[in-house]
């Protein structure tokens, strides 16, 4: 399959807004945050690094986004991986984490919801290993 990346300009910026805010309004437990301050620290967060985004493409479409961020040279921190759902169970997932796990030295890191349980058995099957709990809600899954 061949797939391209590009790095992300301000036009995606409402489709990963969009993104982000589904995610952390499912999954998130609103009695252990502020919301409205979660979401707006992602809206300013995304905002600051739009172009560090990265899109994925299967021909002209958009078929996946991910950011991944090196962390004083320890690791690296995927910070968002979405495949869209019509692009699902098709190995496109799975390329862009090839890809990434190939380009890198030290261990790559995710923060998953414990709800997200499609993305955790997600990462899981592509050799990440629970790291630690960083809150009620989430851990920190790593691979390496």
């Amino acid at each position: 399959m061949n797939l391209t990346y590009q790095a992300c300009t301000i036009d995606a910026f409402d489709t990963l807004l969009a993104i982000q805010k589904k995610h952390v309004l499912h999954y998130e437990d609103p009695t252990m945050i502020d919301m409205h301050i979660v979401l707006q620290q992602i809206e300013q967060n995304l905002r600051a690094n739009i172009t560090n985004y990265i899109a994925v493409y299967k021909a002209n479409d958009v078929v996946a986004y991910y950011h991944i961020v090196e962390d004083y040279d320890l690791f690296w921190n995927l910070t968002f991986f979405y495949v869209f759902p019509k692009y699902r169970s098709q190995g496109i997932g799975t390329l862009v984490l090839q890809k990434l796990q190939k380009m890198v030295d030290d261990p790559i890191v995710v923060n998953v919801y414990f709800r997200d349980t499609l993305l955790v058995d997600y990462f899981e099957k592509h050799d990440f290993q629970m790291k630690k709990v960083i809150s009620k809600s989430r851990m920190t899954l790593e691979w390496k």
